[in-house]
């Protein structure tokens, strides 16, 4: 496996240094040969645990957000909550576990969290 490198960083991965040097559209500073190479959305990780790091950051990150659009607005909302069913409350505190146990589970970063519709989809 090659990368070409522009500016001291990865910019294509190749299988052979040769599908490299034939594009012709772009030209590199360096062309190196890599055990492993993978892109990412949008960065080309040259070690594993790179890669494997910027999923977790990714992941965390969507699994916030969840947390903070779908459950926080309604959970700490005293006047929302006071109006909402039993049944309600507790799919929004199980939705919450859900999301705050999903980093426990084996190779959580290689998959996103479910949405809270996905999530009560599945638990119906």
């Amino acid at each position: 496996m090659f990368v070409g490198i522009q500016s001291n960083k990865p910019v294509f991965i190749g299988k052979t240094k040769k599908e490299l040097e034939s594009l012709t559209f772009i030209t590199f500073d360096e062309i190196k040969k890599v055990k492993f190479a993978e892109l990412y959305n949008g960065v080309i990780y040259l070690s594993e645990e790179d890669l494997i790091e910027a999923q977790k950051t990714f992941v965390r990150k969507i699994r916030n957000n969840y947390l903070e659009n779908y459950v926080d607005g309604a959970i700490s909302n005293p006047l929302r909550w006071a109006d909402m069913s039993q049944e309600l409350k507790d799919m929004y505190t199980n939705y919450r576990q859900y999301l705050l146990d999903y980093t426990e589970t084996n190779n959580w970063w290689e998959q996103l969290p479910l949405t809270l519709d996905e999530w009560n989809e599945r638990t119906e």
